[in-house]
């Protein structure tokens, strides 16, 4: 019958904090990233002739927002309403009714659904008639199920709701306006263009199809691969399916090369060359940017822990660079260790061996999970590190999962035969 667009979190005009990118062409890639992404959906939707657009909240990256972030908007508002194709938009947590909406007119051919609930508009598409109804978060923190208060749809015309939400209580994700995959069955649409999980999925394939179409652009190192929206196809039997496209404009990497059997930095800057070239986008007007962290053991250890050695290796892996096209290291990461013999200092009688014998069931020991919470816990009063979680993509509560505890006890481990194995002589 037709087609539309979902797309979510646009996040526009979101600033990329903490980045290191070496350089003022990537720096205003970065800085545009987010409304080229948007111009990819208008592009998307005009190409495939869509019947219409929507957007699931998180427009822009604050309630207040910035002019430009709201101009942009309009100005795809308009770009898709000369093609006779019309848009509908709801608020999420970031981008609340309690903001500011500066003074601007928008086409006719664009909804804005408010906090409560109404009739969904109706629009023709594919020959028939289409319901589509949305409910906008009246402030940032919305702990009620939104969801039990939308209109009934007409079960014999295509639906879709719009809903920005944490549905099935995903844990990365404030749960904001929490709902379950059965309180959206019972209420009738046919499809529930979703919003607030930065992370694409298809939660339910039909009756109703569920998704959530993920971010456009990744907005920090750790929401890697692929972004983008969805194109939806409605079938004359009512029933629909959602294909993803891409619309990045920088798509984040977190890679690790391990440094074991490397004899010379030669082979570690064939390493870092090969893995460029695998990751080189196939489209030229995409950038990749990646963080390497070296692992393993070997003897370039020591040669990487000289000072200005690591600088001087990033530099070397951007020479020739240009940003469009090509793959950017960001920064490197060096997590590795001397040449040491750990089976044979594990079964040695010695202070290592001891330590290594112990070391090994920490990340299984709950009440070391905890000491050692304990003891970080102090770091979350302080500003510095709140900022270097929040530039690394995570939210301060990550810390505290069992799988990032036992990250770090690795992490201390291998620093323990670092020194251990400089001491050798004294253990």
């Amino acid at each position: 019958m037709f087609r539309f667009v979902h797309a979510a979190d646009l996040h526009l005009g979101a600033a990329f904090r903490g980045i290191r990118t070496g350089s003022d062409e990537m720096a205003d890639r970065l800085s545009m990233a987010t409304y080229r992404a948007l111009g990819r959906i208008v592009k998307l939707a005009l190409d495939e002739k869509a019947a219409f657009v929507v957007f699931s909240g998180d427009l822009l990256n604050a309630a207040d927002g910035n002019l430009r972030a709201w101009m942009e908007l309009r100005r795809a508002s308009e770009r898709l309403a000369d093609a006779e194709i019309p848009t509908f938009f709801i608020r999420g947590n970031h981008d609340h009714l309690g903001g500011r909406l500066p003074p601007l007119t928008w086409p006719g051919a664009c909804t804005w659904f408010g906090a409560d609930e109404g009739e969904p508009r109706r629009l023709e598409a594919g020959g028939g008639t289409v319901q589509v109804a949305g409910r906008s978060h009246s402030r940032q923190a919305v702990a009620e199920n939104l969801a039990l208060g939308y209109p009934r749809p007409d079960p014999a015309l295509f639906s879709v709701a719009l809903h920005h939400t944490n549905c099935g209580s995903n844990a990365e994700h404030a749960s904001y306006a929490p709902c379950s995959l059965p309180d959206l069955r019972a209420i009738g649409y046919r499809y529930w263009a979703l919003g607030h999980i930065h992370k694409r999925a298809i939660l339910q394939e039909a009756d109703p199809l569920v998704a959530y179409a993920g971010c456009p652009q990744g907005l920090n190192p750790k929401e890697t691969g692929p972004r983008g929206c969805l194109l939806v196809t409605v079938h004359d039997d009512l029933s629909a399916a959602a294909e993803f496209r891409e619309t990045d404009e920088v798509r984040w990497h977190m890679e690790s090369l391990d440094i074991a059997g490397m004899a010379a930095v030669d082979d570690l800057e064939a390493a870092v060359a090969g893995l460029a070239e695998r990751l080189r986008p196939e489209d030229a007007d995409r950038s990749a940017i990646v963080r390497i962290r070296l692992t393993g053991r070997g003897c370039l250890d020591p040669v990487l822990r000289r000072p200005g050695a690591v600088p001087a290796l990033l530099e070397a892996t951007r020479m020739g660079s240009s940003a469009a096209g090509q793959v950017w290291a960001e920064s490197i990461e060096v997590a590795t260790g001397p040449e040491v013999d750990l089976e044979a200092m594990a079964t040695g009688d010695s202070f290592a061996g001891d330590f290594l014998r112990r070391a090994a069931a920490l990340p299984n020991d709950p009440a070391a999970l905890a000491d050692l919470q304990g003891a970080l816990e102090p770091l979350l009063a302080h500003k510095a590190f709140g900022d270097a979680m929040r530039a690394s993509g995570d939210a301060p509560d990550a810390l505290w999962s069992d799988a990032h505890l036992a990250e770090l006890l690795q992490q201390a481990v291998a620093m323990g035969i670092d020194h251990l194995a400089a001491k050798e002589g004294a253990v």
